[in-house]
């Protein structure tokens, strides 16, 4: 039986060592070759995706471009002329001279609307009695000069209180512009309630 040396110990050790070093740098190429094959795989995935992206979007390559540019007849670029946007017509409505004749059961009335257009901007320079005083409906004359958006602007402001019809055109050569005979105010139709016990 052969006594191990000092010498022999170290070369058994450092075959076990040896046996080991082949294990451990076969883990490492094991993990470089998994790293290289998720960074290649990452290039080819991202090419995949580049290549959809320009084929969905038509997105020209530099050479794609210079063929294209070299295969077109250039002409003088489209001229556009823009569409000209229609503005609100602003109409001075206190250019309108208006006249107010009172021809319901009520004293002031004529009065009271003048109030209430001139309020809203309107120019009121007249108001008298009309020669009838039972008048139901308001009714509002004007002559063809005035503006279809003066008169709706009148008769959104008096609609709320009076019933309005419209009547004849007024003679050129008449004073005003727009006159208005005030009927009775609207008196508000009671709306039937309904009481629980009756």
């Amino acid at each position: 039986m052969k006594i191990p040396t000092q010498n022999s110990i170290n070369s058994t050790n450092d075959i076990e060592i040896e046996t080991k070093k082949p294990k451990i740098i076969f883990a490492a190429d094991l993990f470089l070759s998994i790293v290289f094959i998720f960074i290649l795989a990452g290039i080819i995935s991202s090419a995949i995706v580049f290549y959809a992206y320009i084929t969905l979007n038509q997105i020209d390559t530099p050479k794609e471009r210079r063929i294209n540019l070299e295969s077109k007849q250039f002409s003088s670029p489209p001229v556009f002329t823009p569409t000209p946007i229609p503005t609100p017509l602003t109409i001075d409505i206190s250019s309108y001279k208006i006249s107010i004749l009172n021809g319901s059961t009520s004293a002031g009335a004529a009065a009271k609307v003048k109030e209430l257009l001139e309020t809203k901007g309107f120019n009121v320079p007249h108001i008298a009695n009309a020669t009838r005083k039972d008048l139901e409906k308001t009714l509002i004359r004007s002559k063809n000069t005035v503006p279809q958006e003066v008169l709706e602007k009148i008769k959104i402001f008096l609609s709320n209180l009076y019933t309005l019809i419209e009547g004849e055109t007024l003679d050129d050569t008449y004073e005003f512009d727009v006159e208005i005979t005030v009927g009775n105010i609207k008196i508000p139709t009671p709306t039937p309630t309904l009481s629980i016990g009756q």
